[in-house]
């Protein structure tokens, strides 16, 4: 809890696969899920195999009360939805979800939830999720679900993916789940030898964007798994380094 309006809480903070041991145990070991809750309003963030643990807690705690939520998807990377076929309230026909995901990707989110589920990957189909699920193409836009502000942003990783600003009557958090800095891009192309100051505009653009998304925030969720020796390694595959995480933060 960072509020007592909104009630923060990590299901999940793993990236790529769960990884369940005694190594992982402070922390856990599921994959992405996060939520938010203010008054009567459930926010979903991103669905990795932490959301089978949520679903438990929501099921458990409903007394047969129908479950409301909305599902705010990131990108549909494996880790980022993985859990979604687990998630028991989805299958109980008086509960009701509002799915978004990202516009301009090659699949819907609602196919794409779909496709993960078809056989031969698993053998209960979307279809029989009996709860009233309902989906949406999101962009960078501002929107409202309850008396929260959802603000998203187009960030920087393969296959396209969002970050979310979620602004409540006492304070805001933002969630930056897969993100790699567009002025590292830039100066790798450098290092490399190309010179296309169209690129180098766009990415101070794009980065002066997403300064002014987080500015303000009084809480920061970002992903950021390389210390910046192993980010040479890695660049291109859309994560930052924790030093530039603290930079732009601070």
């Amino acid at each position: 809890m960072w509020s007592r309006f909104m009630i923060v809480s990590f299901w999940g903070v793993r990236g790529s696969i769960p990884v369940p041991g005694k190594s992982t145990i402070r922390y856990g070991g599921n994959t992405p899920c996060v939520t938010i809750e203010q008054d009567d309003t459930l926010i979903i963030i991103d669905c990795g195999t932490g959301l089978r643990v949520l679903g438990q807690k929501l099921f458990a705690e409903s007394g047969g009360d129908p479950i409301k939520a909305h599902i705010l998807i990131s990108h549909t990377h494996w880790d980022h939805i993985q859990g979604f076929p687990f998630f028991t309230p989805a299958f109980i026909p008086k509960n009701s979800f509002t799915i978004y995901g990202a516009k301009g990707v090659n699949r819907q989110i609602e196919d794409t939830l779909a496709g993960q589920m078809e056989s031969p990957y698993f053998p209960v189909a979307l279809e029989a999720m009996a709860a009233t699920l309902s989906f949406e193409a999101i962009d960078e836009q501002t929107f409202t679900i309850g008396n929260l502000e959802i603000e998203t942003y187009n960030l920087n990783h393969p296959g396209n993916a969002l970050g979310f600003r979620i602004n409540g009557v006492d304070g805001s958090m933002v969630y930056i789940s897969d993100h790699e800095p567009f002025y590292r891009l830039t100066t790798t192309a450098l290092a490399g030898g190309e010179d296309d100051q169209e690129k180098i505009d766009f990415a101070k653009s794009r980065d002066s964007a997403y300064t002014d998304f987080i500015k303000g925030a009084d809480l920061l969720i970002e992903d950021s798994p390389y210390t910046k020796d192993e980010y040479t390694s890695r660049a291109g595959w859309g994560h930052a380094c924790i030093d530039d995480v603290v930079e732009i933060a601070l």
